[in-house]
């Protein structure tokens, strides 16, 4: 019986056994083979998305830090600037926080089965950190050129 090291290898060999079900004389081994595809990329999904939340955490602790630095740069006063991009930031990280929630209940088949789902849930989540940090990028900049012009006056 061969081993398999990674998934990507299991996939392949399912594959081919699909394809090879279409000439035997045995159409039961296609539909199984075919089955068994499925769920293999299913699970695949299910573990790319455990790298795509990491490197969401990532992109969202750095842009706590982005953050924390400009208020303790610019000082309390200027703080309330980025009051709206702090609270729509708590705002995403609660609802995230919730949905992770729900799906670290999720068990067995399910958990799998929503593999898709959380895929889209994390490539929506990616996007609206990236526009927290535009917003957050494009009143930092504003500020800049606020003060810069205040001061060359």
């Amino acid at each position: 019986m061969p081993r398999y090291l990674d998934l990507e290898s299991c996939l392949q060999a399912a594959r081919l056994t699909a394809a090879a079900g279409e000439m035997a004389p045995f159409p039961f081994v296609k539909g199984v083979a075919q089955c068994v595809v499925v769920i293999l990329e299913i699970i695949q999904k299910a573990a790319n998305n455990r790298n795509d939340l990491r490197d969401l955490a990532e992109s969202i602790v750095n842009t706590l830090v982005a953050v924390r630095d400009a208020v303790i740069e610019h000082g309390p006063t200027s703080a309330s600037r980025f009051q709206n991009i702090c609270v729509e930031f708590q705002d995403y990280m609660t609802e995230l926080l919730s949905k992770l929630n729900d799906e670290r209940r999720s068990r067995g088949i399910r958990r799998v089965l929503k593999a898709k789902k959380i895929s889209d849930d994390i490539s929506a989540y990616r996007q609206r950190v990236q526009a927290i940090k535009e917003d957050f990028l494009i009143r930092t900049t504003t500020t800049t050129q606020l003060v810069l012009s205040d001061v060359q006056d």
